[in-house]
């Protein structure tokens, strides 16, 4: 009896379990059947690499009921993908769904990899197969997407596609694919680096920023280059030198401080090695190019407009260097952001290199960027934002603390407020002569409030009026010190004992007489 007792209390537990079970497997994720259109357009074509605009149009087809967690699956092959990942997806002004990233086969690393001298695999590459990206994604609903039975949505993607480094013209094979279904195919064409000069060289050779609305820009990076093909010439880099670039403040582009090494930090960059060949006698398979020379520097200043680095050790040879900073887009205004075009518009960067007091090399380039990801929408439809920069900065211009982004593309009108901070050996601190004021409400573009403290003066001791003159005291014999103790005691010892022998003389002298 006992066990058939047990019996039915395991039947009774495993129907429980069944039956709250049951809504898990209703709810599990499935992926929704649809109608997918597109288009791949090249933009335009650059030196190893060229610009796509991918287009992917999905028609949800009427009568799919659509639960929380289910999705579409999106493959790109040899297509960049940059503000793909945790874009919102809407549908009449409603977020229905988010695209997550899966995974990635990154065949521009892969390529670097096999292209070092001498490695084993480095003749099997084929670079008329792009060096660019195949990755895979999902368009994941959320419980909104349930409101609607039919949704035609739309996905734009554009982006630079990379490929090996050679010096002729490739064909590039571009797709993808929805629900493992192939869209759209096309052959962009890209050429190669040509054969580089024997030059030295620093400054800004691109920027690269992101949108994943169409309205809001994200910064990515600079490239700044530093090419020295030539270790006989006297600008070629040493260690000691000092390394600037500078942003104009005027600019709605900045250095990010938050991502970017922080001062004191010792950190390296990227670089390769150009042999001599390079662009000369090249076969279809590409250059041979060696990655991994050590360049490192010390960073001495982080500022949203100016990066100063010092040289700590860099290779003796023929290379490239790429400081890459991070960017950060402090205004959206159609100064800054070339809507129409969907790029930024041009900034003019300074690039200088130190060597003690000597400035042996200075280049101002004018150069833009584009923006990768969403395609953007019109000035007129996006809201209007702008920054706000603190300041803390000695009469000499030398920073007191790390600057502050006390405001980060916020909606204009908004209120802000400065902190003035006090330091120690300093006074009270006044205010720049062209800073923007402490409070007051955000504007298109960029407001830098900068506070400037001055060095507290410490006052020389005064002199008396009648001084008085110091009596000259005679000199005394330089010896031990002299506490007393000893004569004190002798005096006393001498004393007692002459009492006592009176005493005693006095009771002898009674006796006999």
């Amino acid at each position: 009896m006992f066990k058939n007792r047990i019996a039915v209390y395991a039947f009774m537990g495993a129907v429980c379990a069944m039956f709250l079970a049951q809504p898990a497997f209703a709810d599990t994720a499935k992926r929704i059947d649809v109608v997918a259109t597109g288009e791949i357009k090249e933009l335009s074509i650059g030196s190893a690499s060229n610009r796509t605009n991918t287009k992917i149009n999905i028609n949800v087809k009427n009568g799919q009921v659509i639960n929380a967690g289910d999705y579409v699956d999106i493959s790109f092959n040899n297509l960049f993908d940059h503000g793909l990942s945790n874009r919102d997806i809407r549908y009449k002004d409603t977020i229905i769904g988010k695209i997550n990233f899966i995974k990635a086969e990154d065949n521009l690393g892969g390529f670097i990899r096999r292209a070092i001298k001498g490695h084993p695999e480095a003749e099997d590459i084929i670079p008329e197969k792009t060096a660019g990206r195949n990755s895979e994604y999902k368009l994941i609903f959320n419980e909104q997407a349930k409101k609607f039975t039919n949704m035609d949505l739309s996905i734009e993607l554009v982006d630079n596609n990379y490929s090996a480094y050679a010096n002729h013209k490739y064909n590039i094979e571009h797709s993808f694919k929805v629900n493992d279904k192939e869209i759209a195919h096309k052959t962009g064409t890209i050429n190669g680096f040509d054969k580089m000069p024997s030059n030295f060289y620093l400054g800004l050779n691109g920027i690269l920023a992101d949108s994943k609305d169409g309205e809001n820009v994200i910064g990515n990076l600079f490239d700044f280059r530093l090419y020295q093909s030539d270790k006989n010439n006297p600008k070629h880099a040493k260690p000691g030198d000092i390394v600037k670039m500078k942003l104009p403040e005027s600019s709605g582009v900045a250095f990010n401080t938050s991502s970017n090494p922080k001062e004191g930090t010792v950190t390296s960059i990227y670089t390769q090695e150009l042999y001599p060949n390079f662009g000369d006698n090249v076969t279809s398979k590409g250059v041979l190019l060696k990655t991994g020379i050590n360049l490192k520097y010390k960073v001495i200043k982080n500022s949203s407009h100016e990066l100063i680095y010092q040289i700590v050790e860099i290779a003796d040879d023929k290379s490239i260097y790429q400081f890459l900073p991070r960017l950060t887009i402090l205004d959206t205004s159609e100064k800054t952001v070339n809507y129409n075009e969907g790029k930024l518009n041009p900034i003019s960067a300074t690039a200088e290199i130190y060597r003690g007091d000597d400035k042996y090399f200075s280049l101002e380039k004018s150069t833009g960027g584009a923006i990768n990801g969403t395609k953007m929408k019109s000035y007129a439809d996006i809201k209007k934002r702008g920054s706000v920069i603190v300041r803390y900065q000695d009469e000499n211009g030398v920073s007191l603390a790390p600057e502050v982004l006390l405001a980060n593309k916020v909606q204009v009108g908004t209120d802000y407020s400065a902190e003035e901070k006090q330091f120690e050996g300093f006074e009270k601190a006044e205010l720049l002569k062209n800073s923007s004021p402490k409070t007051g409400k955000v504007e298109e573009g960029v407001k830098i409030v900068t506070f400037v403290y001055k060095k507290k003066s410490i006052p020389a001791p005064e002199k008396p009026l009648n001084p008085v003159k110091e009596e000259k005291k005679p000199k005394e014999n330089i010896s031990a010190p002299n506490t007393g103790f000893e004569n004190n005691f002798i005096k006393n010892l001498l004393f007692m004992g002459g009492a006592a022998l009176s005493i005693i003389s006095i009771i002898v002298i009674r006796k006999n007489y």
